[in-house]
């Protein structure tokens, strides 16, 4: 994946390569990553001859890039990105043993593969660059993600919160809804039997006020009899008189004839008025 990343990079600028294209012996001698040490120096005794050749056919190339039209540079371009690919490939992750071993030959490519390419640190350090910014906006993802996991977290708190309410809130509702619906009930209850007494009082005060007729006439009744009575007591009364009075007469008449023909006489007299 490295591989290609720079191969695309290279294609993509091929002025920049040229830029970065400094002659093998160049690079060699003064490498941007590592110092050099008494081995390397045996080792750069074996391939001396390869480096000048290196260097003339590098220097050739440039020379002669600047002579040629832009297909010709992009062509040159493709081959460098395409034997920098190989290279890439044969030597898997670019790790530094593999580096110094593709300049000094040391279980590398095959010699003539290397002046035919320039190797740049610089590619690689915009490549670890590249790691290291990506592995920064992976943390700050991670941090984000992590952040948004506790919003989350939350947010569910919140919501199972919300949820109890709501549930005991429902419940309350049917309750009420319950208790209405009773309410309801009696209230039509009521009602029918408010009509009941309503048509209960109507009918007892119609027979209040057939009473009251009736009782009316009683009283006129009474108040007959009363007169009737009366009358009655007033006649008993004069008869009492009358009888006291017939009473006292004979018991002053009684030695005589005369007297008793008085008395019958009398007594025939009032016993008329008294049947009157």
């Amino acid at each position: 994946m490295l591989a290609r990343e720079a191969s695309d990079a290279v294609m993509a600028a091929p002025s920049a390569g040229r830029r970065r294209s400094v002659t093998v012996a160049d690079e060699i001698s003064v490498p941007g990553s590592y110092a050099r040490t008494s081995s390397d120096a045996e080792s750069d005794t074996g391939v001396s001859n390869s480096r000048t050749a290196a260097t003339s056919v590098v220097a050739a190339s440039v020379g002669n890039a600047a002579e040629k039209s832009v297909t010709l540079e992009a062509r040159a371009a493709m081959e460098y990105g395409e034997g920098y690919r190989a290279i890439l490939d044969s030597m898997g992750e670019p790790a530094y043993n593999a580096m110094k071993a593709l300049f000094y030959g040391e279980e590398g490519p095959p010699a003539a593969t290397v002046p035919a390419i320039a190797v740049s640190f610089e590619l690689f350090d915009s490549v670890q660059t590249r790691f290291v910014n990506t592995e920064l906006m992976l943390e700050r993802t991670r941090a984000e993600l992590h952040k948004r996991c506790q919003e989350y977290s939350n947010m569910s708190t919140q919501y199972d919160k919300l949820q109890a309410s709501y549930e005991i809130l429902e419940k309350q509702s049917r309750e009420l809804e319950r208790n209405n619906t009773q309410l309801h009930q009696d209230i039509a209850k009521q009602n029918v039997v408010s009509e009941q007494l309503r048509q209960e009082i109507k009918r007892l005060k119609v027979d209040l006020g057939t009473f009251e007729e009736r009782m009316a006439k009683r009283d006129e009744e009474l108040h007959v009899s009363n007169n009737r009575v009366a009358e009655g007591l007033v006649a008993l009364s004069l008869k009492e008189t009358i009888i006291a009075n017939l009473r006292r007469q004979i018991g002053m008449n009684s030695h005589g004839r005369r007297i008793n023909r008085d008395g019958s006489a009398l007594g025939g007299e009032y016993s008329a008025e008294a049947l009157k």
